[in-house]
């Protein structure tokens, strides 16, 4: 892949982060919110897995809204290049273990199109920052 088309494939996966990103940490702070505000929760319902799992979406929306901002501009600068390529990364191994803790927990499959998904967008903003970084330390 030449930089020219890493640019133009940071520009498209960065896009699709942030509105990732920005529907994540919308459904966070909503599930967050409702928690907090007084929600009827149901009695059997464990309200600190509640709590962590909204917490984690919307922190998980913000770091994903990052990836997408520092991929679109990654194009323009080797700083933002090698940012959106480390959160890249993390988000990559995030996606990764939460797929491989889906199918150890047995959880809810309708959730692993969602993290595939995410996992790929990750993976190509990581080789196409990867190829903007490395040519602009060439």
């Amino acid at each position: 892949m030449s930089v020219e088309t890493s640019k133009k494939v940071l520009k498209i996966a960065g896009i699709l982060s942030i509105i990732g990103g920005v529907l994540l940490g919308v459904l966070g702070g909503l599930a967050l919110a409702a928690f907090l505000g007084g929600a009827e929760i149901p009695a059997d319902t464990d309200k600190t897995t509640l709590i962590i799992g909204s917490v984690t979406l919307l922190i998980s929306g913000v770091l994903t809204l990052l990836e997408g901002i520092l991929a679109v501009k990654a194009g323009k600068s080797a700083k933002a290049a090698f940012w959106a390529w480390l959160l890249a990364i993390l988000s990559l191994v995030s996606a990764v273990v939460n797929v491989i803790t889906l199918f150890v927990k047995g959880g809810d499959m309708s959730n692993l199109g969602s993290l595939l998904t995410t996992a790929i967008i990750s993976a190509l903003i990581f080789v196409a920052a990867n190829k903007v970084k490395n040519s602009y330390e060439a």
